[in-house]
C-alpha cells in the first residue's frame, strides 16, 4: 500500500502540479485563457504514447477528449515545438531523480552490507535525428541515428529501490557524469561492469569501506603472492584441469598494484561447447573478404582465357608502384599477399598498388 500511495503522489506531482508550475517559465503557455495548458498537454503525451508509441494527432485528440477538452488536430500539432520540448525534458529529468523503494528482502547474504547492495548499469537508446542538438548520438556507420540518450540506473537489491536514474548524451562515457559522481553509502556493495571501475577507483573504494564486485578482462595483468607478473589468460591455463574453483589474493595492475580477491569458476563442458558453436556461427555469418583484387575484367569460369590487362597512366602509376613494392618487401613471403584496403589516391591507384604487390612477391619467390 505504501508503494501505491507513493506512485499516486508522484503521478499527481508530475502530471498535474509540476506541469502547471513550469508551463510559463518554459514558454509553453503565454495566455491564461489557453485551453491546452501544461498539465493537459503532458497527460496527453504520457497517456497517449504510453498506450501507442506511434499515436497520430487524431489518436492523441481522443486522449484529450477523455480529459473533457475538445480541440482540433491542428491545435495539437501547433503545440509541439521548442517550448513543449523544454517543458517535457525538464519534467523527465526531474522525475528521473525520484526515489522509488519497495519492501525489504531478508537475505542472510545481504546482512554483511548494511549500507545496501547496488546493481548499476546503463543502456543507449537511439532518438530521431532531429533531437541531435539536445541529445548527441554515439556515432556509428551509415544510417545510424545522430541522436541518442544514455540512461544509467542504480538499483538497490536489498530493499528493491531505484536510487538513481541519470540521463546524458549517448556519446558521453559511462565513467563521466552524475551517475559516476553520485556517492555510495558506507558499508555498501556495488556490482558493476569493468567500465565503471578503474584501479584508482578500486583502491579508493577499498580504503573507505565501499565494497565492489566486477568482472575482469582477459588481458588483465596481476602479481601473485610470489611477486610474479601474470596475464590472466596464461594464469588460468597454468591451473590444474581438475580445479573447479579458484580464490586467491593478488595485486591487480602492472603499476597500480591494487590488492583484490580474484575468484574464477571453471565452466562445465556443456556450456563451453554451446559457446564454441555460437562463436562459430557468428564467424560464419560475417561477410568473407574479397581477397586480392586484380586489375581489368575477369574471365568467365571454364573459359580458359586469362583476364585482359589494362594500362594505367605512368606518371601517377610510378609513384604508387614504388610505394607498393616497399610494403611488399617487408612482408613475410611465405604468406599469401593481401590487397591494400584503403588509399588516399582513390580506387585507380589502389588497383595498381595491389598489382604491384603481387608482382613483387611473385618475383621474390621465383628468385
Amino acid at each position: 500500500m505504501d508503494s501505491l500511495a507513493r506512485l499516486s503522489e508522484l503521478a499527481q506531482r508530475f502530471l498535474v502540479e509540476r506541469p502547471k508550475e513550469l508551463e510559463r517559465p518554459s514558454g509553453f503557455v503565454q495566455r491564461t485563457t489557453a485551453q491546452l495548458d501544461g498539465p493537459t498537454f503532458v497527460q496527453m503525451c504520457v497517456l497517449g504514447w504510453m498506450n501507442n508509441a506511434s499515436a497520430s494527432y487524431s489518436q492523441l485528440n481522443h486522449v484529450v477528449a477523455t480529459l473533457d477538452l475538445h480541440v482540433r488536430n491542428q491545435a495539437i500539432e501547433e503545440r509541439f515545438g521548442p517550448a513543449s520540448s523544454k517543458l517535457l525534458r525538464h519534467l523527465l529529468e526531474e522525475a528521473a531523480g525520484q526515489l522509488l523503494q519497495g519492501q525489504a528482502v531478508e537475505t542472510p547474504l545481504f546482512e554483511h552490507f548494511p549500507g545496501g547492495v547496488f546493481l548499476q548499469d546503463g543502456s543507449v537508446i537511439s532518438l530521431p535525428t532531429e533531437l541531435s542538438t539536445s541529445w548527441r548520438g554515439s556515432g556509428g556507420g551509415a544510417g545510424a541515428s545522430e541522436s541518442g540518450v544514455r540512461i544509467q540506473a542504480r538499483w538497490e537489491m536489498r530493499c528493491g529501490g531505484l536510487h538513481g536514474l541519470w540521463l546524458q548524451d549517448a556519446r558521453s562515457s559511462e565513467r563521466q557524469g552524475p551517475a559516476k559522481d553520485s556517492p555510495y553509502p558506507e558499508d555498501s556493495l556495488r556490482i558493476v561492469d569493468t567500465a565503471y571501475l578503474s584501479y584508482a577507483d578500486m583502491r579508493a573504494a577499498s580504503q573507505s569501506r565501499h565494497f565492489w564486485i566486477t568482472g575482469v578482462k582477459a588481458d588483465m595483468l596481476f602479481s601473485d603472492q610470489q611477486g610474479r607478473l601474470w596475464n590472466l589468460t596464461e594464469w588460468l591455463r597454468s591451473l590444474p584441469a581438475d580445479e573447479q574453483v579458484v580464490e586467491v589474493w593478488v595485486r591487480a595492475g602492472k603499476r597500480d598494484q591494487v590488492p583484490v580477491r580474484l575468484i574464477a569458476l571453471r565452466l562445465p563442458k556443456e556450456v563451453l561447447q554451446r559457446r564454441k558453436k555460437r562463436a562459430k556461427r557468428e564467424v560464419e555469418r560475417r561477410p568473407r573478404s574479397k581477397g586480392v583484387q586484380r586489375c581489368g575484367r575477369r574471365a568467365k569460369r571454364g573459359s580458359g582465357h586469362q583476364p585482359r590487362k589494362r594500362a594505367w597512366p605512368s606518371p601517377q602509376g610510378e609513384c604508387e608502384q614504388t610505394e607498393a613494392i616497399r610494403v611488399a618487401a617487408g612482408a613475410d613471403q611465405c604468406r599469401e599477399p593481401r590487397a591494400l584496403r584503403s588509399t588516399s589516391r582513390g580506387a585507380h591507384a589502389l588497383a595498381l598498388a595491389n598489382r604491384a604487390i603481387l608482382e613483387a612477391l611473385q618475383a621474390g619467390r621465383q628468385d
